[in-house]
């Protein structure tokens, strides 16, 4: 099942295919982040939002292209395990 979920979204938003990791969770380091805004521009499914100075990744709707983690220039996204 996960590995068709994306097959078809390595179709739908022309990334490269990779497995979901199930026990992973996309984090932001809070004393890295800038709030510059990069990592939500390039997010295709907008799980991303940028409220009063902080940075949310809705995790329960990313489906782990890991753009954000490729782009952010201060390396502030990471996996980290799921608690």
């Amino acid at each position: 099942m996960v590995v068709a979920y994306n097959l078809l979204v390595g179709r739908l938003y022309g990334g490269n295919v990779r497995l979901r990791y199930e026990n992973k969770i996309i984090k932001v380091d809070e004393n890295l982040c800038d709030i510059c805004g990069v990592c939500v521009s390039v997010c295709p499914v907008d799980c991303i939002d940028m409220p009063e100075r902080a940075l949310i990744v809705h995790n329960d709707t990313c489906i782990q292209c890991n753009k954000c983690i490729d782009i952010c220039p201060v390396r502030a996204l990471r996996y980290d395990e799921k608690i």
